[in-house]
């Protein structure tokens, strides 16, 4: 990806900001030792305290993302966030540090390895790894190879449960019922003609309302190749 179109990405979704999103709103992406959850809006010029060893990374409308670590007494955006505590990225900046990636990934294709991912919000059910899925939205189930017919069995790492259905020839994409109990953080393993692959979920949250802010998730869970879906989204 060029330099060029990095840029573009960027503008693109500074662009979509004219959305629900407000400025010096911020999004809870991930929190860990405090009482705040993922998806949970904070004021960016109101005091926040963390006690000693709690994590916070949040994201700005415009897809900046500030971490945080306690102990913390502050505003997160206001100078007190400032120093070791605080790390402030561009989307920009958060995209451009993935080109190796992309171009990892497109040798890797070259190579026989995992084929781009038509849209973002599509889990290839085919390839181990992080999956990204929107909150409160039934997945949807992608393979590369769709010729044949195949059976697909899910179930939970602890095989507690196993659900199993005919996925059929010519049919790339497989959406689960809404009743499918995806649990953020839980990795779920799918079976499909005899190969199996270990998916670990996480939920974007419904409060992450531009593109920017949900790529900023994206790149935070290591979802990368649905960001780079979204990229080439973003930039058509």
């Amino acid at each position: 990806m060029t330099r060029p179109r990095i840029f573009a990405f960027a503008l693109l979704c500074s662009a979509a900001l004219a959305g629900p999103a407000l400025a010096g709103e911020l999004v809870v992406l991930d929190a860990k030792g405090v009482d705040l959850a993922a998806g949970q809006t904070l004021d960016g010029k109101a005091p926040l305290k963390l006690p000693d060893g709690a994590k916070v990374t949040l994201v700005g409308a415009d897809g900046t993302t500030i971490k945080l670590k306690g102990p913390f007494d502050g505003a997160p955006e206001g100078d007190g966030a400032a120093g070791g505590n605080r790390v402030a990225e561009s989307l920009q900046k958060m995209v451009s540090a993935r080109e190796g990636d992309a171009t990892a990934l497109g040798a890797a294709r070259a190579a026989g390895g995992p084929a781009e991912l038509p849209e973002p919000w599509l889990v290839d059910a085919t390839v181990e790894g992080n999956v990204c899925l929107k909150e409160g939205t039934a997945a949807v189930l992608w393979r590369p190879a769709a010729d044949a017919a195949a059976e697909l069995a899910l179930m939970p790492v602890d095989r507690s449960w196993t659900a199993k259905t005919p996925w059929p020839a010519g049919e790339a994409r497989l959406a689960l019922p809404e009743e499918v109990p995806f649990a953020d953080g839980e990795t779920f393993l799918t079976e499909i003609s005899g190969t199996s692959a270990a998916l670990t979920v996480h939920i974007l949250p419904e409060a992450l309302k531009t593109d920017a802010m949900r790529a900023a998730f994206l790149a935070t869970k290591g979802c990368d190749r649905q960001l780079a879906a979204l990229r080439r989204q973003t930039v058509r």
